[in-house]
Order: C-alpha cells, then sequence, then structure tokens
C-alpha cells in the first residue's frame, strides 16, 4: 500500500536508508539498530521492576548531566538524536498502514530500525502473539515455586484469574497496597447515571481516558530530588509550595498522534488547580486534549478515588481508560490499560508500545467491534479483578 502523502518524505529515506541491508539478513539489521540506539537504550521489557522504583530513577539523574540553559527540554535529554527520530517515525505511523509493529517476537520493545527489515507475514504472526500469545500462561506454581506478579505494563502478558494467586513480593510497595486495598472491598462503585448528567457532551469519535500523574508526567513537590530540569514549574493551592513537572518521554508525540483517532480526555484524581497548570503546559495550543476531568469527577469510596466510565455519557465498548493505578480502573477493567508508574526514567518506552496497543485495538474492531473485547483479551483484567477477592497472596518475607 503506498504511503500518504504527509510520510512519502519519512518512507523515501527509510527506504533507501535500509535497503542494501534488508537482504543482509536479520541478525545485521538488528546489529546495526543497536549501535544507533547506543548500549544505554534498553527495552521496556528487559527493564527489571526495581529499576523503575523512585530511588533508581532518582540515582539516574543525579549521574546525568545538564547540558546549557539555551538547549530545548527535548534536547537535554541522552540520545536525543534517537529520540527525535522515533518520534518522526512515530509520527507517521499511522499514515503507513504497512509499518511494522515495535513488538519482537519475544514481546519486547523492538527499535523502529530492526522492525523494518520484517516481511508483512512475519508482521501479522507477531501482531498476533504480541496481542493474543499470552492467553496460554503456566499455573501459579512451577517446581514447587509460586509465579511472582510482575509490575503492571503496555507490555504485560494476559492476566486473567490465575494472576491473581500469583505472588506479590516483586511488585512496587505502591501495587500490593492499591492490591490489597481493592481485595478488601465488598464490592466496587457502580454509579447510576440515571438521575445525573453525563460529564462529557456528546461526540463521534472513540474516547480515550489518560491519567495524569505518572502516566504521562511526573511531580515533584518541594526541594527538587531529580536533578534533570523540569519541563514545567507549578503551583499549589497553598500560593507557597511549587512543583517540578517532568514529561513522560514522547508525550507530545504521543498526543499528536491520539488525537487524530481519538477523542483525548485527561482524567486526574488531583486538584484542578495543579491539573490545568499541567495540561495547559502539555497542549498550550488546546488542539490535542478534548475535555478534562478532576478529583471531582472522580468516586469517592472507602478513602480511595475510582474513575467510573460510564459517568462520562459515552457508550463504554468506545472507551479505554489508561492509568498507572488498579484502584482507577477497577470500575472498568474490560475498557482498562495499566501502565508503568513513571518516576523520571528517560529510556521509558511505555507511550510508544501503547500507541502499537491503540493500533491494534483500532484494527480488531474494524473487524470484531468492541474496544473492550480486543482489551479482555489482551489483558485478562476482568477476571484478574473478580479472582483478586479470592486468594490471598503471600506477603514478602
Amino acid at each position: 500500500m503506498e504511503p500518504r502523502a504527509g510520510a512519502h518524505v519519512f518512507v523515501q529515506n527509510q527506504r533507501s536508508r535500509f535497503q542494501g541491508s534488508c537482504g543482509q539478513g536479520h541478525a545485521q539489521l538488528g546489529q546495526r539498530a543497536r549501535r544507533l540506539r547506543g548500549p544505554s537504550r534498553l527495552s521496556t521489557r528487559t527493564i527489571e521492576p526495581s529499576m523503575q522504583t523512585p530511588e533508581k530513577a532518582e540515582a539516574h539523574h543525579a549521574t546525568a548531566t545538564t547540558p546549557p540553559k539555551g538547549i530545548s527540554s527535548s534536547r537535554r535529554r541522552p540520545n536525543s538524536g534517537y529520540i527525535r527520530e522515533t518520534e518522526t517515525w512515530a509520527r507517521c505511523k499511522f499514515e503507513w498502514p504497512d509499518s511494522p509493529k515495535l513488538l519482537s517476537l519475544d514481546g519486547q520493545a523492538e527499535p523502529a530500525v530492526a522492525a523494518h527489515a520484517r516481511s508483512n507475514d512475519s508482521e501479522r504472526t507477531l501482531v498476533k502473539q504480541s496481542a493474543h500469545g499470552y492467553a496460554a500462561r503456566q499455573s501459579s506454581t512451577f517446581n514447587g515455586l509460586k509465579e511472582r506478579l510482575r509490575e503492571f505494563s503496555i507490555l504485560s502478558p494476559h492476566h486473567g484469574a490465575a494472576a491473581a494467586s500469583y505472588s506479590w513480593e516483586d511488585l512496587p510497595l505502591q501495587l500490593q497496597n492499591a492490591l490489597g486495598f481493592l481485595q478488601k472491598l465488598p464490592a466496587f462503585p457502580q454509579t447510576s447515571l440515571s438521575h445525573a448528567r453525563p460529564f462529557l457532551p456528546p461526540s463521534m469519535k472513540p474516547t480515550l481516558v489518560l491519567d495524569l500523574d505518572e502516566t504521562l508526567v511526573h511531580c515533584c513537590r518541594g526541594e527538587a530530588r531529580i536533578t534533570a530540569v523540569p519541563d514545567v514549574v507549578v503551583e499549589f493551592d497553598d500560593g507557597i509550595s511549587i512543583g517540578r513537572v517532568h514529561f513522560r518521554p514522547f508525550v507530545h508525540v504521543f498526543l499528536e498522534v491520539v488525537a487524530k483517532t481519538f477523542e483525548v480526555v485527561i482524567f486526574t484524581a488531583s486538584q484542578q488547580l495543579y491539573a490545568d497548570q499541567v495540561i495547559d503546559a502539555l497542549d498550550p495550543a488546546r488542539t490535542l486534549i478534548s475535555h478534562r476531568l478532576y478529583r471531582q469527577h472522580c468516586t469517592e469510596f472507602q478513602g480511595a478515588y475510582f474513575k467510573e466510565l460510564s459517568l462520562l455519557g459515552r457508550p463504554l465498548c468506545k472507551c479505554v481508560l489508561v492509568d498507572n493505578s488498579p484502584i482507577s480502573v477497577a470500575c472498568n477493567a474490560q475498557n482498562g490499560v495499566l501502565i508503568r508508574s513513571w518516576y523520571g526514567d528517560l529510556r521509558d518506552q511505555e507511550l510508544l508500545a501503547l500507541l502499537e496497543v491503540l493500533e491494534d485495538m483500532r484494527r480488531y474492531d474494524e473487524r470484531i467491534p468492541g474496544f473492550d473485547r480486543y482489551l479482555s483479551q489482551r489483558y485478562g483484567l476482568t477476571g484478574f479483578f473478580q479472582a483478586l477477592h479470592d486468594f490471598m497472596p503471600n506477603e514478602p518475607e
């Protein structure tokens, strides 16, 4: 299929650049890709959960040097050439329907350079494996050892009911507390719209609901613990303290791409005064984010804030909620995507992986309507949360 005019120059450059290498085999292309991205460019799947903790993220930033102030924020980050090239590729992703996927056969995030060497037949197999190949999982015990639940991420395998019995000892403490809280609840809140107006006006587009903190940005309040230059400084409602906000890698190109297809809604449990400052910095022209929902739109239950998609006034089969908190997505697990919490790791590629999932979901919806059907088959969060009340994971020693 011929690419559209907007991506013509990029596609021609990519084809001419790697045409001589396509016949040399996948091994040489992989080596060229590794040289391009540098030894520090780790895929999302190869990053251990312990490396994603705030302490590890802060240690990484503490050892980084800050370029002169005259350099733009996007160029302050290491390997900025790779980031800019990847952003260009991502912007053209939806303009080139036959472009390969970023997921390798083992489920890892793969550089775009190496991915371009794969044939269309390999791509179809790859998509099928990445979206549905994790359905057949091992039992929760293997050789007498209990299987461990890994930190949620875009590239997480299908969980289902079996994952509710996995050990939590490898999870960050914040996730352990969230799952423990959900496990003790008798039921999740379900608010009816019969006597209330929907939060949003009518729309013809499918709806993508995005969390803010630790999903798109990370905010350090008070004394800065991350040494990198913040993307924006915000004031809090007390009028005294300030917050240094850092944007997740590729957040701008992610918003540009999804805004073409989805009605983008930011739904945060934060206060409106803080959230508006951050969203204004993310979308200063107000062309990418359609609506904003704040803490007052959440459902407060047992001291926690839940996000109910049923209150938005949208058909749930055309809604997706992306959040880093299991509490936020518990009410609509069939529509939820759990993203890895971000605390400043500049090597993070979760938003690029999310673009791939959304594109696969859109293609799946063309054959079998319903985003919830794809997401349930891909992640299995509905069965996971339902079974959570029936299993008590082992506490870490």
